[in-house]
């Protein structure tokens, strides 16, 4: 029936149908980058939660305080001091006791700074800050990735970080108020907080920007590809469920991946702020996380429906057996009607909280059309 021209017609449909599988996973994490990552009021609301997060306020208080004490002990306060009560008309007197008050000193400054942190981190004032600090890294982030090395990177030539200026120009006038001699002579105090390693995220420049260039069509691309492949295809439905399995593996594959870059990515940095760097990449992550475990909902239970309205003698018994339980009563009206629902419910669905609930209800009503289409068109025995 087939003859050679059905041979290249099967070579034609499995070539098509693989590269269906390999766009599946390369189409959802397009729609996350230009989602998540991309736009940058996206990318600060969605670090903004973190603000509150104790490890993330841990990490910024060790910043702040080692920063401002190398600070300090660069200008050599004690020195600062003395001219201020020199300025204050304090006699020489006053500043040798001054001196000979100074040996505990440099301890109890450090208590005060590490308190003042403590204030600062969770005050009000530190959600905007943060926000601030995430708007400007976004750029830098954005500029790596699409390759513009005009930016100016961390202390070491190589980290991302947040920049917490705001942060340390607010520590600083606490010390001032604090009474600290000299406190106002010290200068900005520049704490950043390592988030990536350049070089690191340099390698995935070509990835990203070819997803970002493309990942808007990747999806309308892999759906006229997936109708091309199931029309050359001898068997539509196995050809379905084979493409399915193929996409829900290449997804499995691509969760475990998300994992190992998570780790890669946080191992670049320093041990101190490596848990507020794992905090920001598991957050900016946990979109596509979400995302492609929907998606492999999806193809699971496309394959299985696929599966189902199959013209297998298996598939066949499985349907006579379910019509014993279930009286079908589809039509294609129905049918349309809880397609497109499934389709608008993909569309508006949260992916955050108890967007999984709506995505496994959306699944399971895929699979009840498809089921309950295949009772419509199957013939009486």
């Amino acid at each position: 029936m087939f003859g050679r021209n059905g041979l290249l017609r099967s070579i034609c449909a499995a070539v098509v149908l693989g590269l269906v599988c390999l766009l599946v996973p390369l189409s959802v994490t397009g729609w996350w980058l230009r989602g998540t990552v991309t736009d940058t009021d996206t990318y600060v609301d969605t670090v903004a939660p973190l603000a509150t997060d104790p490890e993330v306020k841990t990490a910024v208080e060790r910043v702040l305080v080692r920063e401002t004490m190398s600070v300090i002990d660069r200008q050599d306060l004690p020195a600062l001091a003395a001219e201020a009560l020199v300025d204050a008309g304090v006699g020489e007197r006053g500043i040798g006791a001054l001196g000979l008050l100074m040996g505990g000193l440099r301890e109890r400054l450090e208590e005060l700074v590490a308190d003042l942190a403590n204030r600062l981190v969770t005050s009000p004032q530190f959600a905007p800050a943060w926000e601030e600090s995430n708007r400007a890294l976004h750029k830098e982030l954005i500029d790596v990735l699409e390759g513009d090395a005009s930016l100016e990177l961390g202390e070491d030539g190589r980290t991302i970080s947040l920049q917490l200026a705001t942060i340390g120009t607010a520590l600083r006038e606490g010390l001032v108020e604090a009474g600290v001699p000299g406190a106002e002579r010290l200068p900005t105090i520049n704490a950043s907080l390592p988030i990536a390693d350049a070089q690191q995220l340099e390698k995935a420049q070509r990835g990203y920007q070819l997803l970002d260039r493309v990942g808007l069509w990747l999806p309308v691309l892999t759906v006229v590809l997936l109708a091309v492949g199931l029309a050359l295809a001898r068997s539509r439905s196995r050809a379905l469920a084979r493409t399915a399995l193929g996409s829900l593996t290449l997804l499995v594959l691509l969760l475990l991946g998300i994992v190992f870059a998570r780790e890669y990515v946080a191992g670049g940095v320093p041990a101190e702020s490596r848990a507020a760097a794992s905090a920001v990449i598991t957050i900016l992550t946990d979109p596509l996380r979400l995302l492609v475990r929907a998606s492999a909902l999806v193809a699971l239970v496309i394959a299985a429906a696929a599966w189902l309205v199959g013209s297998g003698s298996r598939a066949v018994a499985a349907r006579r057996a379910t019509t014993g339980a279930v009286a079908w009563t589809f039509t294609p009206v129905v049918a349309g009607t809880l397609a497109g629902a499934a389709v608008l419910a993909l569309l508006i669905g949260d992916f955050g909280r108890g967007g999984t609930a709506t995505l496994v209800a959306t699944a399971l009503l895929g699979g009840l059309v498809a089921l309950g289409t295949a009772r419509a068109q199957e013939k009486p025995a």
